[in-house]
């Protein structure tokens, strides 16, 4: 039976011709000749040499098994595919020089820090000509705590990366689990834990892949204000890469809220009020917002807030 695909490909070949004498049509092909009166290879007569072939190992061993024998058969037509259309991968040549996936388990750490120490995940340490979309998943290994609030899921991912010399950093939150891509030839994950987490540890899983995916909406970072005193401000420094405030959270929404926005020099360049009963979501930051000072406006309520920013990724 003739096959479709080789005869398909055999018209597209260059030294491929189609031959009319008015009466009938073939197809002669320089490299696999003609019919019985020259040296052409049908696509029927092909396919009884590849039957042929797969009765017989490499080493002349006969081959007495019929699924021997079509295994053998489909590895000939491979070989014969790979060589005429050669498979293409984006893969990179290097990608067996890093770890594309593993287990950590992660501790809370000094109170004084953002978070706590960070434990590395997955890396890859590529060529620069490798440049390529890394797709990126993290995720805490499940069950997750049930008891309410006795051990809050406060999970953040490093992620170093760049190429070139260029070295770029940035933290997001994991929640119950993250993913993001990114354009490098070199990528180091960690995962680490707020420092006001309470509990003792907690296994995260990640992986690498090498193929982009597509994000509906933008990685977070969390800003936790705990117990925030009436009439008092804390500053937060703008995490890297964030571009909006997506949401602001409060205990009590009934209290005022006062955001000021400021560049390096501290002036304020944007002030923002959240008064009592409104939702502080999606507040765009300016180009040179530096610090985003945060104030609780109430004379007797004691506050905490979660300031959680977008990244433009």
């Amino acid at each position: 039976m003739s096959n479709r695909f080789d005869r398909d490909r055999q018209l597209l070949d260059d030294p491929t011709y189609l031959l009319d004498d008015g009466a009938f049509r073939s197809i002669e092909d320089a490299e696999r000749g003609g019919d019985s009166d020259s040296a052409f290879v049908t696509d029927f007569e092909h396919e009884q040499e590849l039957i042929e072939a797969s009765h017989y190992l490499p080493s002349g061993q006969p081959l007495q098994s019929d699924l021997d024998q079509a295994t053998l058969r489909r590895e000939l037509q491979r070989r014969e595919e790979r060589r005429e259309a050669p498979p293409v991968s984006i893969v990179p040549v290097s990608f067996d020089r890093g770890v594309l996936g593993a287990n950590v388990a992660v501790v809370p750490g000094n109170p004084t820090t953002i978070a706590g120490p960070l434990s590395q995940l997955v890396h890859w340490p590529g060529d620069d000509r490798e440049c390529i979309p890394v797709s990126v998943f993290v995720q805490p290994s499940p069950p997750f705590p049930t008891a309410s609030g006795s051990q809050p899921l406060r999970l953040v991912a490093n992620c170093q990366f760049g190429n070139h010399g260029g070295k770029f950093s940035f933290d997001c939150d994991v929640g119950t689990g993250t993913a993001f891509t990114l354009n490098c030839s070199s990528i180091y994950v960690s995962v680490g834990m707020e420092a006001s987490s309470s509990r003792p540890s907690w296994d995260v899983f990640g992986s690498l892949g090498f193929y982009a995916i597509n994000r509906t909406r933008p990685l977070t970072r969390t800003a936790y204000i705990e117990d925030l005193a009436p009439e008092t401000t804390t500053t937060l420094v703008r995490p890297n890469f964030a571009n909006t405030v997506e949401f602001i959270g409060r205990s009590d929404r009934a209290v005022q809220v006062t955001l000021n926005f400021q560049d390096l020099a501290g002036n304020t360049v944007v002030q923002r009020h959240l008064t009592a009963s409104q939702y502080g979501d999606y507040i765009p930051m300016s180009n040179d917002t530096y610090l985003i000072n945060v104030t609780n406006d109430s004379t007797t309520v004691t506050l905490d807030l979660r300031i959680i920013f977008g990244l433009g990724f």
